[in-house]
């Protein structure tokens, strides 16, 4: 009996002391949400990738240079700042990526949906000659910064690759056309932009500053959307979608330390006898090179983000299901 009410305590505590996500911070986009109720019941994923920031630097110079009044000049002053992440790997984060997958794509088999990748859907025109890739796949050139990463066992086309890594899609969304030519099947896209430090640059008063530190939150920019079919053939506009868009940061609390970073570099000046020296003399430069690390425990860092990635996710299923019956989502 014992046993049963400390497992009970725990499990209270556990849901307790859960960080539920401030649903105030989202934006509910829809369009003709009772036409969703007529959409196939087939969902393509188009997209589906995490973005988690690992490393942020700034820079910033204050100009030097002669001054007002006589024969004083100052050199540049530069300060820099490049913080890391510490306590997480590659490895983890490509967990949590196939985690967020493998339970999206089950929810949505759970509303009898059938699921499809880009290995499974029929060739179409607007695909023709785009680069088919596989997960599990890591990008460090995407976003600078940030590790990109798609799930196992999931794939996607982008229409190029460059030299150097990054994935180039269309400008504008045209999930409309890809619709379309599937028989105006669901085309959903996921995509959560996990940010972890925050950097800032000033100068003023003869010196360069940079301050920041860790910042963990989901960013604006991450966005669930559902798509189907097309408004009309010269409007370039979904039939009926249903999205939700994070309009505020939503701040993950307890896995970083409240701790703030600063570079301050301040110009080095001469005084010289004559102007007529001028145009021959130098001043030296002053640069600062600091490497900050925000450091945290892994799996607190998993958990947490993970947990705040699953209640967004979610949010943007439950309006999609209320779509699909016709009905308005009340739960903004």
């Amino acid at each position: 009996m014992r046993f049963f009410y400390t497992l009970i305590f725990l499990l209270v505590a556990s849901i307790v002391t859960a960080q539920e996500i401030e649903t105030k911070n989202l934006y509910p986009l829809n369009t003709a949400p009772k036409k969703m109720e007529n959409a196939p019941a087939k969902v393509y994923i188009r997209s589906f990738k995490v973005y988690y920031q690992m490393i942020a630097e700034a820079e910033k110079t204050n100009y030097g240079g002669r001054q007002f009044g006589g024969g004083t000049y100052k050199g540049d002053a530069t300060a820099r700042m490049c913080v890391a992440v510490k306590g997480v790997d590659p490895e983890q984060l490509q967990k949590l990526t196939d985690e967020l997958y493998n339970q999206f794509v089950s929810q949505l088999k759970a509303e009898n949906l059938e699921v499809y990748t880009a290995n499974e859907i029929p060739d179409i025109e607007f695909y023709e000659g785009w680069e088919k890739i596989s997960g599990p796949h890591i990008n460090e050139e995407q976003l600078k910064g940030y590790l990109m990463v798609a799930p196992v066992n999931y794939s996607y086309y982008v229409k190029r690759v460059t030299a150097k890594g990054k994935e180039k899609d269309t400008f504008i969304d045209k999930a409309y056309k890809v619709s379309e030519e599937l028989e105006d099947m669901i085309v959903a896209d996921v995509n959560i932009n996990v940010a972890t430090l925050w950097l800032d640059a000033s100068a003023k008063l003869g010196s360069a500053k940079v301050k920041g530190g860790p910042f963990l939150r989901i960013a604006p920019g991450s966005a669930i959307k559902f798509q189907s079919g097309r408004l009309n053939k010269l409007n370039a506009a979904p039939l009926t979608a249903s999205m939700v868009l994070i309009k505020k940061p939503l701040v993950i609390n307890g896995v970083f330390e409240a701790e703030k970073f600063k570079v301050v570099a301040d110009k080095q000046s001469t005084n010289i006898s004559s102007f007529s020296y001028a145009p021959f003399f130098t001043v030296n430069d002053v640069s600062l090179d600091v490497t900050n690390y925000a450091e945290c425990d892994g799996s607190v860092f998993i958990e947490k983000v993970g947990d705040n990635a699953r209640q967004f996710m979610q949010q943007g299923l439950e309006q999609f299901k209320s779509h699909r019956k016709g009905e308005k989502y009340k739960g903004f």
